[in-house]
């Protein structure tokens, strides 16, 4: 009796070929949705990022109105191309060796205001409106009123 007990604890150590295939299935399956939602996460929080970078832009414009730097309006202009922050009274009118020219997204399409002049010292806007930003799946939109407020 003894031999057949041990014949039948080692028979049952160890997993069979068909709980070893479920395990795996189950796992790919599992890797593949993560692969998946990383995926759709990394390109929503990228759009997010250039979003705040096209704000942040704005605010820095405004800043350095109210703050009267080089005793000159301050303004964003967008295009396909990219943001530049400008000096000056227009985009056209600028100075441009004040220009700070930033890359954007290349897939960015704009409506509404796609330059915005803020004065000296008050910082108060040219624009008031939204400019609503989309990439073909995803849309955005910064606020801009003619106090000078930028809401995103």
């Amino acid at each position: 009796m003894k031999i057949e007990n041990l014949k039948l604890k080692i028979s049952q150590r160890g997993f069979t070929i068909v709980e070893l295939l479920v395990v795996m299935a189950i796992a790919a399956v599992m890797m593949g949705l993560g692969l998946f939602l990383s995926a759709d996460f990394y390109r929503s929080s990228s759009f997010q990022s250039d979003i705040n970078s096209i704000a942040a832009a704005a605010q820095k414009a405004r800043s350095q109105a109210v703050n009267n730097i080089n005793a000159a309006p301050h303004g964003i202009h967008l295009d396909s191309a990219g943001y530049t922050i400008f000096q000056g009274s227009s985009y056209l009118a600028r100075i441009q060796s004040e220009d700070e020219i930033l890359t954007g997204n290349p897939s960015f399409t704009f409506s509404g205001p796609t330059e915005i002049v803020f004065t000296q010292l008050s910082g108060e806007s040219t624009a008031n409106g939204n400019l609503i930003i989309t990439n073909g799946i995803k849309t955005a939109t910064i606020s801009f009123n003619s106090e000078g407020l930028i809401d995103w």
